[in-house]
């Protein structure tokens, strides 16, 4: 699945970058004739965070391929401009609003990406030139999904462009832009989600293996409920190390998996704009176990109970916690069909 999900995404990616650069071709030789799209030009590109391989270049390609994709702007790329300055070095030198004059470009593209572990979250200003009307702002976040098979590294540019196309779809209002089924293209701009610990609680813990493994099995389950949802056209879902590092960033330890959250915590992950939190609760009983996993909304004064699933269990066997964890979070997401994906699976060809 991640291999043909990658594949796609790769094909779309080389269709459009080929057509990208007729499309700036064309802007070149008509810059001076009426227009027939407005022109978007390339300002730049700030990156924050956790150091990467993305760079301006990086940055320039996804935005030539989601202009393309969107069809409402014509795109003067940082590439297109580079070149021009290798023919004419004095070009180098002209600043950002002379080129715009020059192109009659109706807004400016200026972006921010920031890099925290495996999430992306890119920001998209179009400033107008005309400063009677507004610029178009939006941010869009993704998470990194895929590996190189031979080096283990991570693959940036497909959750930077994903990224940038829910920045723009969001800037433009319009978040069906990248729903696009002639391509089976869909991308809309998407809230985040944590997932937070299944607190362990009850009476009787010493009896089962479950509570004395505790830190083991509430981690599986945590790590089990990322599997569920990592795909999720609904959410763009932080793991646990990303998570953990938003922790970090506030200064407080590592969260513990099978204790209920702190205050501080959701305080924490309510300042790095994190939409929705996940969590639960295993309570022992003299008949077995009690489960429920909730979804709550993250707002400033806390955590707001949007809805939970409640399942029961008397075998003290990980794998049983493990299969009603699944189907909680199955019916609290209403999933019509999960099964997790195959461990062994690789992007290799």
């Amino acid at each position: 699945m991640i291999l043909t999900k990658f594949n796609k995404l790769l094909r779309i990616i080389i269709i459009c970058f080929l057509t990208s650069i007729f499309s700036i071709m064309i802007i070149s030789c008509s810059s001076t004739k009426s227009k027939e799209k407005p022109v978007v030009l390339y300002g730049k590109v700030e990156f924050n965070g956790d150091p990467t391989p993305l760079n301006p270049q990086k940055f320039d390609a996804a935005m030539s391929i989601l202009m393309k994709l969107s069809n409402r702007y014509n795109y003067i790329s940082l590439n297109y401009l580079i070149n021009k300055s290798l023919d004419n070095p004095e070009y180098a030198n002209k600043k950002v609003n002379e080129i715009a004059q020059e192109y009659d470009a109706d807004y400016i593209a200026i972006a921010q990406v920031n890099i925290l572990k495996h999430i992306i979250r890119s920001q998209i200003t179009l400033k107008s030139t005309d400063k009677s009307k507004p610029d178009l702002i939006g941010s869009g976040f993704d998470n990194l999904k895929y590996t190189d098979a031979s080096t283990g590294d991570l693959i940036y540019d497909p959750a930077l462009l994903r990224s940038l196309q829910r920045a723009y779809a969001s800037a433009i209002a319009d978040s069906n832009h990248f729903v696009i089924d002639s391509l089976k293209l869909n991308v809309k701009p998407l809230p985040t989600l944590v997932i937070g610990p299944i607190a362990f609680s009850g009476e009787n813990q010493d009896d089962w293996k479950l509570y004395l493994d505790k830190v083991v099995s509430s981690y599986a389950a945590v790590e089990t409920v990322f599997d569920i949802l990592k795909f999720s056209n609904n959410y763009v879902v932080y793991d646990t190390e990303t998570r953990d590092s938003v922790y970090k960033i506030f200064g407080f330890h590592i969260a513990e998996n099978y204790s209920p959250p702190t205050m501080h915590e959701i305080k924490a992950l309510y300042q790095m704009a994190v939409d929705y939190y996940v969590s639960g609760n295993l309570h022992k009983t003299d008949k077995g176990a009690e489960l429920s996993l909730s979804l709550y909304s993250i707002t400033q004064e806390g955590l707001l109970p949007l809805k939970t699933e409640e399942q029961f269990f008397d075998d003290d066997s990980r794998m049983v916690f493990l299969e009603h964890i699944i189907r909680a979070a199955v019916k609290l997401f209403n999933i019509e069909e999960f099964t997790i994906p195959d461990a062994n699976e690789t992007e290799t060809e």
